[in-house]
Formats: C-alpha cells, sequence, structure tokens
C-alpha cells in the first residue's frame, strides 16, 4: 500500500527521497572524487564485527548459487542444462554488482549496464519501476555480448525503497537471427541479428505479459527453449528476491544497505591487490587473433567487399 501511494504521488523510488538517477550520478561523483566506491574509507561493518560480515555474505552468495542451481533444472534448453550457460547477480538500486553465481562471470557487467542503461533513461518515472515488474534485454547496444544472450531482471523494494535488483541471462538457443543457431556470424547490420528486446518490461504482478509470449515465441525458431528460459531466469530471480527479503528481516535494512557498500568496494580493493600481486609494473600488450572471412568467403553478396 505504501508503494503504491508513493507511486501515485510521483515520489522517488530511490533510499532517503532521492531519484535511482540521483543515487547513480552521486556514485559515479564519489568514486571520481575518491576513488573508492561510494567515497568509503573504513569498512566498518567488516572491521566491526568480521564474522557476521562474512556470514552476511556467505547467505548472499550461497542464495544466489542455489537460485542458479534450482532454475537450471527448470529449463530444459540444451545449452542452458546441460553446457550451463547461465549466471545470476545482486545489484545495487544504482546497477552495481554486490554477489554473482557461479556461471558465465561476462554478463556480471553486462546487466550492470543495462540496469544503469534504464537508471539514466528515467525508466523510475516512465514505464515506472514497481514490485513485481520484469524486465528483460538482450540489446548489444546497451551493454549487451551478443542478441542470443538474454537477460531477465527484476526491482527488489523493501517498503517504500528500491534496494537491489535480482538479474539473471541465458543463452539461447535461436534468437531468430538471419541464419539459424545459437551464434550467428553472418549479419552485415544490426537488423540481421534477430530478435531485440532493449530493456523492455515484460510482465506485472510477477507475471509475464501474454503477448510478450507470444510475440517472443513467434520471434525465434525455438519458442519451447525461449519459454523454457523465460521461466528459468525469472524463477531464478524471484528466489534471489526472497532471499534478500530474508536477510533484510534477520540483518536489517540499515545493516544491509551500508553491507553492500562495502561489499562492493571491499571487492574493489581486492581486485587492485591482485593486479599488484600478479603483474608486473609496466604496459601490456598481446596479440588476439580473430576468423574473418575474405571477401571471396563471405555468405552474403553485400559482404563481399574487401
Amino acid at each position: 500500500m505504501a508503494v503504491a501511494k508513493r507511486e501515485a504521488a510521483g515520489a522517488p523510488i530511490g533510499w532517503d527521497g532521492k531519484t535511482l538517477l540521483e543515487m547513480l550520478e552521486e556514485s559515479e561523483r564519489l568514486f571520481q572524487e575518491t576513488g573508492r566506491y561510494q567515497g568509503i574509507d573504513q569498512l566498518e561493518l567488516k572491521e566491526g564485527d568480521h564474522f557476521r560480515y562474512e556470514r552476511a555474505f556467505a547467505k548472499l552468495r550461497g542464495a544466489l548459487v542455489a537460485a542458479r542451481e534450482t532454475a537450471l533444472h527448470i529449463s530444459a534448453s540444451p545449452i542452458v542444462r546441460n553446457v550451463g550457460e547461465l549466471c545470476f547477480a545482486l545489484y545495487t538500486p544504482e546497477g552495481d554488482s554486490v554477489a554473482v553465481s557461479t556461471g558465465i562471470m561476462v554478463h556480471v557487467h553486462t546487466m550492470s549496464e543495462a540496469i544503469k542503461w534504464m537508471v539514466r533513461n528515467n525508466y523510475e518515472r516512465d514505464p515506472g519501476i514497481r514490485p513485481g515488474d520484469i524486465f528483460t534485454n538482450n540489446d548489444p547496444a546497451v551493454g549487451n555480448v551478443h542478441t542470443t544472450d538474454v537477460h531477465t531482471m527484476i526491482p527488489i523494494f523493501w517498503e517504500d525503497e528500491l534496494v537491489g535488483w535480482a538479474s539473471g541471462v541465458t543463452h539461447q538457443v535461436d534468437i531468430g537471427a538471419n541464419t539459424p543457431g545459437h551464434d550467428p556470424i553472418t549479419p552485415t547490420s544490426r537488423f540481421e541479428d534477430g530478435f531485440h528486446l532493449t530493456c523492455e518490461r515484460i510482465g506485472e504482478d510477477e507475471h509475464i505479459r501474454q503477448d510478450h509470449r507470444l510475440r517472443s515465441q513467434r520471434a525465434v525458431r525455438s519458442p519451447l527453449y525461449w519459454d523454457l528460459d523465460e521461466k528459468c531466469r525469472a524463477a531464478g530471480a524471484y528466489l534471489i528476491r526472497d532471499a534478500v527479503h530474508r536477510f533484510i528481516a534477520e540483518e536489517g535494512i540499515d545493516y544491509y544497505k551500508r553491507f553492500t557498500r562495502e561489499v562492493v568496494e571491499e571487492g574493489r580493493r581486492i581486485f587492485m591487490a591482485r593486479v599488484r600481486e600478479r603483474l608486473l609494473p609496466g604496459r601490456y600488450r598481446a596479440v588476439a587473433f580473430v576468423g574473418i572471412a575474405s571477401k571471396d568467403e563471405a555468405w552474403q553478396p553485400r559482404a563481399r567487399q574487401d
């Protein structure tokens, strides 16, 4: 009821009366000014009670891994179930990763970029972000790798505030591109990349809309697998949301907010320490080779150019 009143009044859903865009801009400003996430200098929770801090992280990390393993058996897509091409992550309201499951780690960042894209484009105002909403994205121009990697993102609310996002990604068997398969390599423009979903709201009240289901099933060559994978991503995301609600009920909302901030900053420090530990100072160069067909081998006439 509180959320409904807040939304009707057009009130921000960020922390302390801020909009999500204000939160994101403040986070980026603090990082630019201090070089630390949210300007955090001391890891107060970790230093104050190290055991509680590590136990709290284990709760969230365990919930993400459990969500992935449970959702894995909901989906019957061969790429997802047999190869394990899926991943789940928990994000801050601004789209920064707090904890991740096992799986394809590259998409932790792509889902982050999709959330930030929605924040920067003021989704809070239009189309709105409400409890029970379901968003999806696979647009490479927004932050994805290619269209066959599809994200499902759900907002996590506590009372009248957005406290985070739960998101999952799966690699599709087919995306309706100009050639069949899970990895189209013949397109010469994005208009041949298949089914595009640019951070669309595909569901409300924890229910994927029927019009989206029909549209998506008609857009790909393997509608059964698409439908199952979409259920997989949504199920995993809701398992994560429920775990976050339990976490807040046990630890308190103030602890959760500060904890998620400190975890991101601690992760940044650990990463920087690993770089310094394992690499010599200097500039590194590497050669990478990618197989590119010559103009005489190109599949499409328009691509037969030198």
